[in-house]
């Protein structure tokens, strides 16, 4: 009777650590989704289109703003970052 109560705890066990992954991934899918990046010294409708992306390239995005801004500030050239064409190739 033992070596059965053990077997159901350790089966019982297994269920809890699965639906404790199964959460923990159901959440960082969420925030991957949703989530956004929050700063302090860039125009907010530069951040209202940033946040339209996912959280990842949200931080990527934010650091190439700040490079720019440094180098603005630095009095450094950045005529070719202010183009607004872009050319992008998407795989379908």
């Amino acid at each position: 009777m033992s070596s059965f109560l053990f077997i159901l705890d350790a089966i019982y066990n297994v269920v809890n650590i699965d639906c404790k992954k199964w959460s923990d991934s159901e959440k960082a899918a969420f925030n991957f989704r949703t989530k956004k990046i929050s700063v302090y010294s860039i125009n907010d409708d530069i951040i209202e289109k940033i946040h339209k992306f996912l959280f990842s390239l949200q931080n990527l995005l934010i650091k190439e703003a700040y490079a720019i801004i440094d180098k603005i500030k630095k009095g450094k050239d950045v005529s070719g970052l202010t183009m607004s064409n872009y050319h992008y190739l998407f795989w379908i």
